[in-house]
């Protein structure tokens, strides 16, 4: 039912559905990719958030694990969990160091500043900025838009 859901792009009820059913049922990567981007979207942090992580701890090896981990850190740092949104880019950057998202991931990381209690790592010459970066959300983070998911059929 929630697939059917996902695919008709109907997102409020799709969280309705998750809100009831929650871990009891086993869910495709795509769906709950699905499932938290519209949470996030909807500024439901409190089930975009664990969405997110169930995704990345039942689904480790799929390419939509990526994207929730990107997405996550950011939904931590927008709830003021600084230090766990730290935790994650951190992992995220290295598990994914040729990511199209490590140039969105990076500043971040170094915008929350380093874990209390650590020295700031030495300056180092600065990057050059990237070049016409990919369209961002309102959030000035890039899109989780991609090509319609071939399991579900939603474009999220």
């Amino acid at each position: 039912a929630m697939d059917a859901l996902v695919r008709q792009g109907r997102k409020v009820e799709v969280l309705e559905a998750y809100e009831q059913v929650g871990a009891s049922v086993a869910l495709p990567a795509p769906t709950l990719l699905a499932v938290a981007s519209a949470a996030e979207g909807l500024k439901r942090h409190d089930l975009a958030q664990p969405a997110y992580t169930r995704l990345l701890r039942e689904h480790p090896g799929r390419p939509e694990a990526e994207k929730a981990e990107f997405r996550l850190a950011h939904v931590l740092l927008a709830t003021g969990r600084d230090a766990d949104a730290r935790a994650v880019w951190r992992d995220f950057l290295a598990r994914y160091p040729e990511s199209t998202w490590r140039e969105y991931a990076e500043p971040r990381l170094a915008a929350i500043g380093p874990a209390e209690g650590t020295a700031a790592p030495a300056a180092e010459t600065p990057a050059p900025a990237p070049a016409a970066p990919p369209a961002a959300g309102p959030d000035g983070l890039p899109a989780v838009e991609h090509e319609p998911s071939a399991e579900t059929g939603w474009t999220f």
